[in-house]
């Protein structure tokens, strides 16, 4: 009938209330606890289906009203009276979701940026071989996708004849993770050999040095000093 029979002190606090006897009294109708309840619509289908509930994330209210994820796992048992009855484990995995959902929330930013058009960004390895690019970057240095994927384009054959030296020299130097970075102007050399002079800004993503991020600024028509 949608009640609670029983609940562990994990379950009481997990839900925010202050005693079993709380709990099972204050929640008539579980349902009510999903935020969706479209998900407990599914968990009852593959219940009655299968006859248990694998982990299955999903969020529920407190009793303050505020909302906490979930992984829950069901099965269907018989009591004593041969009754059917539901019983269940729930593990809190709010801090992972609400990671999870950051993450993905700074990733989509990132990308709506990457693909804006408003800056070059190239990312390469420790052997200067580009790996990804967006394609302003691409369209900046006159490049194809598909001379990028077959990993054609070495970030110091970009730079202009006087620059090669200190590009090596950078790159073997870049700083560690973080919100250091290398920023200096130089000329960079299109695949048809025009120069055009660029900002560019680097720094290392993980901690194995294994892949560099570069952000580009085409700057036209500016004279371009030696920065190292």
């Amino acid at each position: 009938d949608g009640r609670f029979l029983q609940a562990n002190p994990y379950a009481v606090k997990y839900l925010g209330y202050d005693s079993e006897e709380d709990f099972i009294h204050s929640i008539t109708n579980i349902g009510s606890r999903y935020v969706n309840s479209e998900d407990r619509d599914e968990i009852f289908r593959i219940l009655n289906a299968k006859g248990f509930v694998k982990p299955y994330e999903t969020r529920f209210f407190r009793k303050d009203g505020s909302i906490i994820w979930g992984s829950i796992s069901v099965r269907l048992v018989s009591d004593e009276q041969g009754n059917k009855i539901i019983e269940g484990i729930c593990q809190d995995i709010t801090d992972r979701k609400e990671a999870e959902i950051a993450l993905k929330e700074s990733e989509n930013r990132l990308r709506r940026v990457y693909d804006s058009g408003l800056i070059g960004i190239a990312f390469w390895n420790p052997d200067g071989i580009l790996t990804d690019a967006n394609d302003m970057f691409l369209e900046m240095l006159g490049y194809t996708r598909d001379e990028l994927k077959a990993g054609l384009i070495c970030v110091s054959d970009l730079a202009s004849i006087e620059y090669v030296h200190p590009d090596k020299e950078a790159m073997k130097n870049l700083p560690s993770p973080g919100v250091q970075k290398i920023l200096c102007e130089k000329e960079f050399t299109r695949k048809d050999g025009k120069k055009i002079p660029v900002i560019i800004a680097g720094t290392i993503l993980d901690e194995e040095n294994n892949q560099r991020i570069g952000f580009i600024l085409d700057i036209p028509d500016r004279q371009i000093k030696m920065s190292y």
